[in-house]
């Protein structure tokens, strides 16, 4: 029986013949398992592209939060500096307040820039396993490709073909395509009658 869908393209032997295991019997049109193949093959290759691509952006936001904890760093120096100037009158209270604020925003810019590492590290997550998807994909479509030949599962003889080139034919179907008979070993059962 075919372990796909498809129109028989070839009869492969002939009717009442010998065939061996796993000999090809029937090829099956490949034409949609061929295609199916490629863009199994191109989403792999696009999901690794991604991949790569995610991994270029967690750098990018890596380097961004360390530039941010630097900005960070200085503005608590600089209001650490300021601090002592304010208590004794050497600046006003507006510049003191300034540098208050800016150490604030510095602090959300290291939030907003560790969120964005977290959020780059689960965009690798999910890039590593679209490939994983991808690749299971295409050996499924492999998998189906190599099945459009279908192959006798013993050695034996033919029996009639019950399908012709260009019928269509569809996996799991109740009817086989040819039936396979085993001739090697033969049991045989000898009765001896004894008459006295």
């Amino acid at each position: 029986r075919p372990q796909i869908s498809g129109v028989i393209e070839e009869i492969l032997f002939r009717e009442g013949s010998m065939v061996k295991e796993n000999q090809p019997l029937y090829r099956i049109n490949t034409d949609n398992y061929t295609s199916s193949v490629a863009s199994g093959q191109a989403a792999v290759q696009q999901s690794e592209a991604n991949y790569q691509t995610a991994i270029a952006n967690n750098a990018n936001a890596k380097a961004e939060l360390v530039s941010r904890q630097a900005s960070l760093a200085q503005a608590r120096d600089d209001l650490q500096r300021l601090q002592g100037l304010v208590a004794i009158d050497a600046i006003s209270q507006q510049q003191y307040e300034q540098a208050k604020t800016q150490v604030r925003t510095a602090e959300a810019a290291v939030e907003s820039a560790r969120a964005a590492v977290g959020q780059t590290q689960a965009g690798i997550e999910s890039a590593r396993a679209d490939i994983q998807a991808a690749k299971a994909n295409l050996n499924a479509n492999t998998l189906d490709l190599s099945r459009t030949i279908v192959r006798a599962p013993i050695s034996g003889r033919t029996d009639r073909s019950n399908v012709t080139a260009g019928q269509l034919v569809s996996a799991g179907q109740t009817e086989p395509l040819v039936t396979v008979s085993r001739l090697d070993p033969i049991y045989v059962d000898i009765l001896s009658l004894i008459h006295i």
